[in-house]
């Protein structure tokens, strides 16, 4: 009896792992990536440095959170920035 139930566990776990990902993990993976693209134009533009992107949601929107590290002047340290960006 143990047996038969290892085995049925192992065909479970076969068949799970040649099922592939989930569509949720997909949709995070491309957020993410659209998110740092986000980021490196939004870094660009603003002459800053991207130190991270993630997907993100604010007041139920969907969107993007940014931080950016602006060079400081004068001596001064550098400036971070955490920035929302809805899609």
């Amino acid at each position: 009896m143990m047996f038969r139930n290892a085995l049925t566990f192992g065909a479970l776990m076969v068949g799970l792992a040649l099922a592939g990902p989930a569509h949720a993990s997909d949709t995070v993976e491309v957020a993410s990536e659209s998110c740092f693209a986000l980021g490196q134009n939004l870094a660009a533009r603003q002459g800053a440095t991207l130190v991270g992107a993630e997907a993100a949601q604010q007041n139920g929107q969907n969107g993007c959170r940014v931080v950016l590290l602006y060079q400081g002047q004068g001596g001064e340290r550098p400036r971070r920035e955490e920035i929302f960006v809805a899609q």
